[in-house]
């Protein structure tokens, strides 16, 4: 009898058990990375610190990359293309348009490729993956931010000296809810990307020329109202381009519009963009390791 139960007890301990991911498709939990939120202000902080590591300039470089492109911009499509700015000077006016659309673009392209650049790290512990594209729209709010005091200081020079710049005080309210949409959308786009990009890496090449042929589908360097016909309604139902049209307005008081019934369609995009990024997202995480 002994023998017998040590013999039942014995395959009671020698039992595995397979933990299988479910088959169907689960939203990322919201709770659950509110409770990670340490971990996703770490990695935030790794991506800042990692982003300026062993550069000459360093943090610089945030000051320096938006003005190198506004200056460029302001001689190839101001002072070469003679694109209309609404009467502003060339340098504010793309100045104001980039530091929203750089903020977009370098969510995208750091969230496209959260699984590849993470393998490693996610063979090992486990954390909801969602965390990582998280940070990286965290760590980006910090240089948007910076530029954004960038762009205030450049305001007050050009007022100083006499140019009739006057944003729409009525309306800062809304510059953090573009700013929130912006970041909604490039967590959508980016999680969708980096889902294809863990399958077909190959993928990851495009993503930057995507973007920028994206930038050019939006008013960044130009107005929607300087388009006429199908070609306007084509840039203003681009998610991104009313969100532009209407953070250059209320920054400069001109070189754009707020379009009330745009911004709710491109609010409406940005939703269902999040909503089926993140649950393709959710999708790969669960078996990537077999294709990473």
């Amino acid at each position: 009898m002994r023998k017998e139960k040590r013999g039942a007890q014995s395959a009671r301990d020698n039992r595995i058990t397979v933990i299988r991911p479910k088959k169907e498709l689960v939203l990322p939990n919201v709770r659950e990375l509110a409770e990670y939120r340490d971990l996703i202000l770490l990695f935030a902080g790794r991506d800042i610190s990692v982003k300026y590591k062993q550069t000459i300039l360093g943090p610089l470089w945030l000051v320096l990359m938006p003005v190198l492109s506004a200056l460029v911009s302001s001689f190839v499509f101001g002072g070469i293309a003679r694109i209309d700015s609404s009467g502003l000077p060339y340098f504010v006016f793309y100045f104001a348009a980039f530091t929203l659309w750089s903020y977009f673009a370098s969510c995208v392209t750091y969230t496209s490729t959260t699984f590849t650049s993470n393998s490693l790290l996610f063979r090992r512990v486990w954390f909801p993956r969602l965390a990582v594209p998280v940070s990286h729209i965290l760590s980006n709010l910090v240089s948007f931010v910076v530029q954004f005091l960038l762009l205030v200081v450049i305001l007050l020079i050009f007022w100083a000296s006499g140019t009739d710049i006057s944003p729409v005080w009525g309306m800062v309210w809304l510059l953090p809810l573009l700013v929130l949409q912006t970041a909604l959308l490039a967590l959508g786009v980016g999680a969708l990307l980096s889902s294809l990009t863990a399958k077909y890496r190959d993928l990851a090449g495009l993503v930057t020329i995507g973007v920028d042929l994206w930038k050019y589908l939006t008013p960044v360097v130009y107005t929607a109202s300087s388009l006429t016909g199908g070609v306007r309604v084509f840039c203003l139902i681009n998610p991104m381009g009313p969100v532009v049209e209407a953070f250059r307005y209320i920054v400069l008081g001109a070189g754009g519009s707020v379009s009330v019934w745009f911004l709710l369609l491109s609010l409406a995009e940005t939703l269902v963009i999040l909503f089926v990024g993140t649950l393709v997202f959710s999708r790969v995480e669960r078996n990537f390791v077999d294709t990473v």
